[in-house]
């Protein structure tokens, strides 16, 4: 089958998906957005979606919660397709999950849903695997001594993640991180959690290429972005990110441009631009991932998962399109 061909297929399935669950449940429609997203989290695995399995999950996390956990509201649905994309026994799986949740809340997080969160992002990595844990913790408190400017609950787990799997040590990644943020500083970029993210992914980069050649091929990516009229907001620099992982991000956004223009015919869609440039690249990515087997980097498959389900499980779509 032909590239294009099996794009457009891709976008047709991730369709159906949104279709299906809008349909599953109207009366949580109220919001789109917070099924775009979880649509494009089966896109992200390439796992079909069946709305029967799925039912019977979010049915099993509703009636195993307490009247006032907010897993009893719409926030069970996105934990209940990530931990569905994840395994082949979804409803096996949720009793680990809540196991590892319940052993999060004895560190430094409370209950509520940042912890949530934070659950379903280590769980995306290590599964029933609880022996990072500890480390996992070690690095959460170590970057709220170190980045307190980075007010968001949210951002801490991601981060706490990723720098448990880095090869140097605590200062080296400090020391990337700022280099990084004075050189997207120099570019214009806005203050705040997103640049202070984007500074993040960008130090996962130096550690295995040099600051020049990063910053060379981070300026081609934005000169190719604002090509096809795409603006440079904070919402989009967790994508610019991640693309920063590959040499194939030319080809991974001229396939974005074809999901757009495919989604854009669909109202909903055009309502909510962001979002739609958000998952258009989801799908490139997969897409990619899907041609090329391991050609392309880990990092960015795990990178544009962490920050797809990090918005996911946002306590409001309005905080997922500012966390996104």
């Amino acid at each position: 089958m032909e590239t294009q061909e099996q794009l457009t297929d891709i976008t047709k399935q991730y369709l159906h998906t949104y279709e299906a669950l809008k349909k599953k449940y109207p009366w949580h429609h109220s919001d789109a957005r917070m099924f775009m997203l979880m649509a494009s989290m089966y896109s992200l695995h390439q796992k079909s979606f069946d709305i029967d399995r799925f039912d019977r999950l979010q049915q099993t996390i509703k009636k195993k919660n307490s009247w006032f956990s907010p897993l009893r509201s719409h926030q069970r649905f996105p934990i209940a397709g990530m931990l569905d994309c994840l395994s082949s026994q979804p409803e096996d799986s949720w009793t680990g999950f809540k196991q590892l949740y319940s052993q999060l809340v004895q560190g430094p997080w409370g209950r509520g849903t940042s912890t949530y969160a934070a659950a379903l992002s280590y769980y995306t990595f290590f599964r029933d695997d609880f022996s990072a844990v500890p480390a996992f913790t070690a690095w959460y408190e170590f970057l709220q001594e170190s980045f307190p400017d980075l007010t968001s609950a949210d951002y801490y787990p991601l981060h706490a993640l990723y720098i448990h799997q880095f090869p140097g040590n605590k200062e080296q990644m400090i020391e990337h991180m700022n280099n990084a943020h004075h050189q997207l500083l120099e570019r214009d970029f806005k203050k705040g959690n997103q640049i202070q993210y984007l500074s993040f992914l960008a130090a996962l980069n130096l550690e295995n290429i040099n600051e020049n050649a990063y910053f060379e091929r981070f300026d081609d990516i934005l000169d190719q972005w604002q090509a096809g009229q795409w603006h440079v907001r904070p919402f989009y620099y967790s994508l610019l990110g991640v693309l920063g992982f590959t040499p194939s991000f030319s080809s991974i956004i001229d396939d974005a441009r074809s999901v757009h223009a495919l989604l854009a015919e669909q109202s909903e869609f055009r309502r909510f631009q962001h979002f739609a440039v958000h998952i258009s690249i989801q799908i490139a990515v997969a897409h990619h991932a899907s041609n090329q087997g391991g050609s392309l980097t880990a990092a960015l498959i795990d990178t544009q998962r962490a920050v797809a389900l990090q918005a996911l499980n946002s306590s409001t779509s309005a905080s997922a399109a500012i966390t996104l």
